[in-house]
């Protein structure tokens, strides 16, 4: 897969092979081919997070299929021979603002169990961008807040639904199995569910 932007030049995202080992580091900014990005691999404090570079692509990849433009562009990408999740570097300050609505829903889907105000950002236009979705793709279903779901964000996820085919060949390089069925039991939940 290559991830092209206007103001990026080409990355393209590696597929490791099984067994290769995640790199030790929470997270330091690095370059690629010249561009700024954030390297995030296994935290080196320990814990479960050894997934961590497959789920910031996961979420990536969500993200795209449904169009939010909330995920800056990901890549997997390997370093001395370690995998690590290399995202474009932006900028933004870090809010002092409730969780939008969009970030909220996105969270829901991607089952996000760490969002706080260190993890997003906000540009002075205010666009948001969450920049850490490493905790994510649990196998529950989880509570969604009540509200609206708006009719945009519906129908975004109600194409992406039509074609789950695509959705778990692009995430099953990333995610088992049962964590793809949660997440589109949640995908399907919010349809349901959402006013």
């Amino acid at each position: 897969m290559v991830i092209a932007r206007k103001s990026m030049a080409v990355l393209k995202t590696v597929t490791p092979t099984p067994g290769t080992p995640t790199a030790q580091c929470r997270g330091k900014r690095g370059k690629i081919d010249g561009i700024p990005v954030w390297l995030k691999g296994e935290s080196p404090a320990g814990g479960d997070d050894s997934q961590s570079p497959y789920h910031e692509r996961a979420a990536f990849i969500v993200n795209e299929i449904l169009d939010f433009k909330l995920v800056p562009p990901t890549i997997l990408h390997l370093e001395k021979g370690e995998v690590v999740s290399a995202m474009k570097w932006v900028r933004g300050k870090y809010p002092h603002i409730t969780i939008p609505p969009l970030l909220m829903v996105f969270d829901y889907i991607i089952s996000n169990s760490d969002r706080h105000n260190g993890n997003w950002l906000v540009k002075p236009s205010g666009r948001v961008w969450a920049i850490d979705n490493a905790l994510t793709f649990h196998t529950g279903v989880g509570d969604y807040c009540d509200g609206e779901l708006p009719d945009k964000i519906r129908t975004n996820i109600k194409r992406a639904l039509k074609d789950t085919r695509t959705l778990r060949r692009r995430l099953s390089p990333l995610l088992e199995k049962d964590r793809i069925d949660a997440l589109i039991k949640r995908m399907r939940t919010l349809v349901r569910n959402g006013k």
